[in-house]
């Protein structure tokens, strides 16, 4: 259906057949087509297309990294409210990857995607309000964004909930919870949570 459809130009079926070219997802693992098809679907301006070129220029599949080209597709991409895109657009802005590191940018757009429903921008959202980065310090946001993160299954963001919890940062001290979260993040492959419990 996928081939046929992005032969009809249909720019959303050419991002996913790219997709199953790059991982090998019941057709023959391809980069160089993967990337030709996403180059087409980013063309005609589909946000997924232009988040996942932007990922093959920053990652290097089937092109030479780039990470100005891999920035300019992020934020197209972004900008057409593509959440997974504005997490990495946070990224870029948190390590100046592609453009002049900016931390109330990186904020901005973590904030945008993690209100999106991105698991991973809810983690670096809490993060940002756990260090301060790019807005003010404050540990219960901090707490209230691991907690989401970590419901939707982000490793780092349970073994954080624990760390929380155990020590009372930004909510109330409960042991317990902190077990229970601690294993959690085991569970999901954390190494430093073992050493907690």
């Amino acid at each position: 259906w996928y081939q046929k459809s992005a032969q009809e130009d249909n720019s959303m079926a050419m991002c996913n057949l790219a997709y199953c070219y790059q991982y090998g997802i019941y057709l023959e693992q391809n980069y160089d087509l993967a990337f030709n098809l996403y180059q087409m679907s980013a063309n005609a301006e589909n946000s997924m297309g232009q988040y996942y070129l932007g990922c093959c220029y920053q990652e290097g599949i089937a092109i030479t990294k780039d990470k100005f080209k891999a920035f300019e597709l992020f934020d197209k991409s972004a900008r057409a409210d593509n959440k997974l895109a504005q997490c990495n657009i946070g990224l870029c802005y948190q390590y100046g990857k592609g453009t002049p590191k900016d931390e109330e940018k990186a904020f901005i757009w973590y904030r945008k995607s993690a209100e999106a429903g991105n698991i991973i921008a809810k983690n670096q959202l809490a993060y940002c309000y756990s260090t301060g980065l790019g807005v003010k310090k404050d540990e219960t946001k901090a707490f209230k964004w691991f907690k989401e993160s970590a419901g939707g299954g982000h490793v780092s963001a349970q073994y954080n909930l624990g760390v929380y919890y155990n020590f009372g940062i930004g909510t109330e001290t409960d042991k317990v919870q902190a077990k229970l979260w601690y294993e959690i993040a085991i569970e999901g492959g954390h190494d430093g949570a073992k050493d907690r419990l």
